[in-house]
């Protein structure tokens, strides 16, 4: 008899498996729609894939080059809405300089300085309906700007599409969107907790997920 890794699952059975941890298994009389169980699912997905990139931003690392060559210039709706991890200056791409970032919260002051310096600053400047960046220089030098940002994590968009998680981590998945679902009428069980503190901290502490903890420096004989 042969053997095999695990297959991965499909958004139906990731939410049959949610079902089963909230007692929703009968179909003649489903407490939540598949709409609410989906959406306790992909949040728990992005959750997952957020922690993860607190340490490892793997394939969530992303960048796009933009042309910069006034005050402020638009972010454009695709990192407008994303975490943003550093700014660079990219005109020469064998020594970037990055660009020091500036917390919205202390933006204001910075607006309110003269353009005169030669340091180079990143902002971010909200508005109704897009945010901006702004760069102080002493000159009006036109700059190619690479921005670095973590995106979304991956969702599904079909019942019978595969889960973009590994199935290992699909139980905590099912674990936390069962709790975000049962935690609201107080319902969540300590077996349950106990459950998902466990998975979550596996989670936390395999390597893959949070990164080597020690790099050896050199080899023992």
């Amino acid at each position: 008899m042969g053997t095999q890794r695990s297959a991965a699952e499909t958004l139906t059975q990731t939410r049959a498996r949610v079902r089963l941890e909230v007692n929703d298994s009968d179909t003649a009389s489903e407490r939540w729609a598949d709409a609410d169980i989906d959406r306790a699912i992909f949040d728990s997905v992005r959750f997952l894939m957020r922690e993860k990139s607190n340490r490892d931003p793997g394939e969530l690392l992303l960048y796009e080059d933009i042309s910069y060559s006034d005050k402020w210039t638009n972010l454009g709706s695709t990192i407008g809405s994303a975490s943003i991890i550093k700014v660079e200056v990219v005109d020469d791409p064998d020594n970037p300089s990055i660009v020091e970032y500036v917390p919205i919260s202390i933006l204001e002051t910075v607006k309110g300085e003269t353009w005169s310096s030669p340091v180079k600053i990143y902002s971010l400047a909200g508005s109704g309906t897009s945010r901006q960046i702004g760069i102080r220089s002493s000159s009006d030098t036109a700059f190619t700007v690479r921005i670095w940002y973590l995106a979304e994590a991956i969702v599904v968009t079909a019942a019978v599409d595969d889960m973009p998680m590994q199935t290992t981590w699909l139980r905590l998945v099912q674990l936390r969107a069962a709790k975000a679902l049962r935690a609201i009428e107080g319902e969540w069980t300590t077996q349950q907790e106990s459950n998902f503190q466990e998975m979550m901290h596996l989670w936390k502490s395999h390597r893959q997920a949070g990164g080597p903890r020690i790099i050896p420096t050199r080899r023992r004989n």
